[in-house]
């Protein structure tokens, strides 16, 4: 889609995008196994794409669009702008970056159950905790949400992240909008998903497609 539409077509980096990941699954392992020598070659060529690719969009200055979530560590966009275009190692050298990537969004409810481990390391007050079930970034709350949308003067938060088995989810009384484009993920029973906003800045609407493909 991105050759056939260039210009209409955005691709936003994930958290599979970094090499780190890529070790521990699978996708350098298939490198090397389908292209022998050049497994490597065709490895970093694919990286050198992943590490241009933005960390993030906005649409119709309203809404922010991004793999995870929100980052901890900065709250205003236009310092987000500051990080360089290529990014190699967003962990070591882009931490924000990290946090968008790798973060999720979390419920009152489901904040009692995760216990004290997950509230060392993060910003309690700011509404971040310690992201246990990844490993690394940060759940973010409804007071992490709300300050965020109104610091930026944004509206919604759409994300992807994690496998929802109707393809979409709200959090945060329907700020974020999580979405999972692939259905029946590793041979499960899941629809997915898509979002059309239509004329958003100029009082539109935001509508959801729910798919289930072959």
């Amino acid at each position: 889609m991105k050759v056939l539409a260039p210009t209409k077509f955005f691709l936003l980096r994930g958290n599979h995008e970094t090499r780190q990941i890529q070790k521990l699954f699978t996708f350098e392992k298939d490198c090397n196994e389908k292209y022998g020598n050049r497994g490597h070659f065709v490895l970093d060529t694919i990286n050198a794409v992943f590490d241009s690719l933005p960390f993030a969009a906005i649409v119709d200055e309203q809404i922010f669009c991004a793999h995870g979530g929100i980052p901890s560590s900065m709250s205003k966009v236009d310092l987000l702008c500051r990080f360089p275009n290529v990014i190699a190692n967003p962990q070591k050298d882009a931490p924000a970056v990290w946090e968008i990537l790798w973060a999720d969004p979390i419920e009152a409810g489901e904040l009692k159950n995760i216990g004290n481990f997950a509230r060392k390391g993060g910003n309690e007050e700011a509404g971040f905790y310690n992201n246990t079930r990844r490993g690394t970034g940060y759940f973010f709350t409804e007071a992490a949400t709300n300050n965020f949308l109104t610091v930026n003067g944004f509206s919604y938060i759409i994300r992807a992240h994690e496998m929802i088995n109707a393809g979409y989810k709200f959090n945060h009384n329907g700020k974020v909008i999580t979405i999972f484009s692939c259905s029946h993920y590793l041979g499960g029973g899941n629809k997915a998903a898509a979002i059309m906003v239509e004329a958003f800045s100029s009082e539109g609407f935001i509508k959801i497609l729910q798919l289930d493909t072959p």
